[in-house]
């Protein structure tokens, strides 16, 4: 029988380890190709591809200003989560601003003269080329003045020949230093400035925050017409407001009041009479004081800070309560005098008041004095006033020390040395120091409060001082949160809640809490302020922070502070751990899975072969 080696020579290749292991590998790799070329057609999926032409768009919006008029050349600028800029418009005449963008942005607004605007956008779907079709139409978007004028008084009513003061605040909004230049626009004959306390600003430099300041307007004294006065405020942009002052004549509207019409003092010693300058009328008075007294007497107008007063400056409703400070003559006899009292308008209209005084013969021999009357101090803080006592007579002297009047609830006592008294024995020509301890409850309002001591001898003489005694707040604020660290699933949100507590004496007003958060998270706090909260009370408010889609996993730091128009609280962090949900990583396990489940099938199916 004769050799096929052609048959044989093809069983050979067939059989061959070479060829049988080298077609095995090709097929192999055929596999992991198709199998890596399906997870990149899935992958590419997940992020759709967009062509758009350069007129084409997916967002737009209207800039505007704070009375919604069209702002030309705002530029606006798309960063993306990285930072990077992803694209530049301009405003049209219209405010209208239009791009094409994809994904999640952070929109800076720009112009000189305006406060820069961020705004966080969400952009989905393809652009277009029709505005209407946008994904994302934002509207009107406002932008602030760098600068802003207020004042609580743009109207009022005044009398002729009258200089008004009238206060005013200019805001820098931005957070550059502006250099404001003040000008005012009047009626003819009015005069006008603009003064601080040391005396006329033309123009300020201000940085970010307020500044307040007085408009002075001189009103003529034939003006009969109201006068419209502009001021303008011009920096990198031009805020104005507008006064109207309508000129009134006046009328008798001034009223004097003294609680004693009549009192008696020994010989020698200096009289002090409460009084009372009150406008009842429509319109600002500035009001003269004057005094007819007896001759060789002196009469002085003070405030209870001993302050000369020689006249006053009264809007309508204004009450001003002072002291007539009466020295008779050296030698004046005992006997009734009277001293006349006005308060002369700027129209010469006069109110009067006559008060008596009966001078009686010296009996004391006491001579009482106090270092200082006025004193400030924290509700619940003890203050002591020295009162110096001399015995100028030539015989011994028993001295009562009382308190007449004090506020209801205040602790007060006499000290000498380490010792509580109630009364002194002076000797002759001697002299002796005494402390009056006051002390206020923890629970007194703020405000100003008068208190009387009297030193009175066995004779009937008294010396009454008057002690005025100023209780500022003490206030302190706590915050607590109800836990330091939380855990939660990117794209959902978490709560907590906030104690805050009034640990000081005095009321709190305008409680609220200020959240800062990571990027683009969002806070909702509840209540979103407390109007008030009381000593020692407190309040809760519960806090639901939105963590983004986008958020990258890991640690994160939420700050939250307690605010109050008197303070702040110290802030506290709350760490939150911000995790990926568990089902793209689901899907990615089973994508995985199955792509080595096709390769170890397939890997063993040309194996056989």
């Amino acid at each position: 029988m004769g050799v096929n080696w052609k048959n044989r020579l093809i069983g050979f290749q067939r059989l061959s380890p070479y060829n049988g292991e080298k077609d095995l590998n090709l097929r192999f790799r055929k596999a992991t190709i198709v199998t890596l070329l399906v997870l990149a057609l899935y992958a590419l999926s997940l992020t759709p591809l967009q062509v758009a032409s350069a007129e084409d768009g997916n967002i737009h919006g209207y800039v505007v200003d704070s009375d919604g008029k069209p702002i030309y050349r705002v530029r606006v600028r798309a960063y993306d989560s990285q930072g990077g800029l992803a694209s530049t418009k301009y405003t049209d005449s219209k405010g209208l601003f239009r791009m094409n963008i994809a994904g999640t942005y952070t929109l800076v607004f720009e112009k000189t003269g305006y406060v820069t605007l961020q705004k966080t956008v969400k952009v989905e779907l393809a652009p277009t080329d029709d505005p209407d079709l946008d994904d994302v139409k934002m509207g009107n978007i406002a932008m602030e003045k760098t600068l802003s004028l207020s004042s609580t008084v743009v109207r009022r009513v005044t009398t002729p020949g009258i200089t008004l003061r009238l206060s005013f605040t200019v805001t820098n909004n931005g957070d550059l230093q502006e250099n404001v230049v003040f000008s005012i626009s009047a009626p003819d004959g009015w005069v006008t400035r603009v003064t601080d306390s040391i005396g006329q600003v033309e123009s300020v430099l201000l940085n970010k925050g307020s500044q307040s300041f007085t408009l002075e307007i001189r009103v003529p004294d034939s003006a009969t017409d109201t006068g419209v006065i502009s001021l303008t405020a011009t920096g990198t942009s031009e805020a104005s407001l507008v006064f109207e002052i309508t000129p009134v004549m006046s009328t008798d509207d001034i009223q004097l009041h003294s609680t004693y019409l009549s009192i008696s003092e020994e010989q020698g010693k200096t009289i002090e009479l409460p009084l009372t300058v009150s406008n009842v009328g429509e319109v600002d008075k500035t009001v003269s004081l004057e005094a007819e007294a007896p001759s060789g007497w002196t009469a002085t107008f003070k405030t209870s800070t001993n302050l000369v007063v020689r006249s006053l400056y009264l809007k309508p409703g204004d009450s001003v309560s002072m002291k007539m400070v009466l020295k008779p003559a050296d030698g004046a006899q005992t006997g009734d005098y009277e001293v006349q009292v006005r308060a002369v308008d700027q129209m010469g209209i006069p109110a009067s008041l006559v008060l008596g005084v009966s001078l009686i013969e010296a009996t004391s021999e006491l001579e009482v004095i106090s270092t200082f009357t006025d004193v400030t101090v924290t509700a619940g803080s003890s203050i002591t006033f020295p009162i110096a006592v001399w015995n100028t007579g030539e015989k011994d002297a028993l001295c009562l020390l009382t308190v007449p009047e004090a506020p209801e609830n205040w602790k007060t006592v006499f000290i000498s040395g380490d010792i509580e008294v109630s009364s002194l024995l002076i000797a002759a020509g001697e002299s002796t120091t005494v402390k009056l301890r006051v002390t206020p409850p923890n629970s007194v309002e703020t405000g100003v409060y008068v208190l009387l001591a009297s030193v009175a001898s066995d004779d009937g003489a008294e010396t009454i001082l008057p002690f005025n005694v100023n209780v500022a707040g003490s206030y302190e604020l706590s915050l607590e949160l109800s836990t330091l660290y939380r855990t939660t699933t990117i794209g959902e949100a978490l709560s907590f809640t906030a104690k805050v507590t009034n640990d000081g004496q005095s009321p709190v007003t305008t409680a609220y809490l200020d959240v800062t958060l990571p990027g683009d998270w969002e806070a909702t706090i509840t209540p979103a302020q407390v109007s008030s909260l009381a000593p020692r009370a407190s309040t809760t408010f519960t806090v639901e922070v939105s963590t983004p889609a986008d958020t990258v996993a890991g640690d994160y730091l939420v700050s939250v502070k307690a605010y109050s128009d008197q303070l702040e609280s110290s802030s506290i962090d709350l760490r939150v751990t911000a995790q990926a949900s568990s089902t793209w990583g689901y899907v990615g396990f089973g994508l995985v899975a199955v792509a080595v489940i096709g390769v170890y099938f397939g890997f063993r199916k040309f194996k056989r072969r």
